[in-house]
């Protein structure tokens, strides 16, 4: 099964870095806008607002489903306090309009700073609060949140304006330059929930073919106990396991299921 981390961008001066950098290639989907992919990395050039987002969110599920898939949602954003070219990771999402609020979830490292995002309908000019203004990241967020597990789940922005530097002089171009400058903290994110996109589907298959053997066989408390760790570690060690295979086929009993799980994995770390 293959992961992607997929991006979702606003902005073509904001897709366009992104684009040259991981060398991505226009897919021939059916589909109201453009997506880019290559092997590890999809990105969708939505437009702005959080509705255009939430669609974007949509239509790259459906070019990708049967994936464990991470979700990043890329671009610039007014700041009320950090200075222009600072990137910084969402901790809290606000939408000012609902004032419906989401938490990311981080269990990887941050490269960067973290802080408060407010989706906003219009550009803000006031800044009234130390935080990030956009447009797309509570859309985006809400969206994605129902396609993939929450820490998965993430938005980046970049500082393009605030209260000392005009939203009025932030042109394409100078778009395009703080895209480039943060490509190396965008592509330690990306690493690190392609990693996490692995440890889910690593989890995710354990479960289901525990579940199978639950179904099949009779387990004590302890056995399921050894059973789930016999399970991880066929996953680590990429050992295939069917319960329907001859070897589980005169299996009378969890015990046994299990005697034949322990020696299928003792038997690969021998060779």
């Amino acid at each position: 099964m293959n992961h992607s981390v997929n991006l979702i961008v606003a902005l073509k001066a904001e897709a366009q870095p992104l684009i040259e950098f991981f060398e991505l290639k226009a897919l021939p989907v059916d589909e109201t806008i453009s997506i880019f992919a290559n092997h590890e990395v999809t990105l969708a050039l939505a437009g702005m607002g959080k509705s255009a987002a939430a669609h974007a969110v949509q239509c790259v599920k459906n070019t990708n489903q049967g994936c464990v898939n991470a979700w990043l949602n890329i671009g610039i954003a007014g700041h009320g306090e950090f200075d222009v070219g600072q990137g910084f990771l969402a901790n809290r999402i606000v939408d000012q309009t609902t004032m419906k609020t989401w938490y990311p979830q981080f269990v990887f490292q941050p490269v960067c700073r973290t802080g408060t995002l407010m989706t906003v309908d219009k550009v803000e000019t006031d800044y009234s609060d130390p935080v990030g203004y956009d447009m797309e990241a509570s859309g985006f967020y809400s969206a994605a949140v129902n396609c993939s597990t929450i820490e998965l789940v993430h938005t980046y922005k970049i500082v393009s304006d605030n209260p000392r530097n005009s939203v009025a002089k932030v042109t394409r171009s100078k778009i395009d330059n703080l895209i480039k400058s943060k490509l190396s903290e965008i592509r330690c994110t990306i690493d690190s929930l392609k990693k996490l996109t692995a440890e889910v589907a690593t989890r995710n298959s354990s479960d289901e073919l525990l579940h199978q053997f639950l179904q099949r066989w009779r387990f004590s408390v302890t056995q399921q106990i050894q059973l789930k760790s016999f399970l991880c570690k066929t996953n680590v060690l990429k050992i295939d396991i069917d319960v329907e295979s001859n070897e589980f086929m005169s299996c009378r009993n969890g015990k046994s299921a299990l005697k034949v799980v322990e020696r299928t994995v003792e038997t690969h770390w021998r060779n």
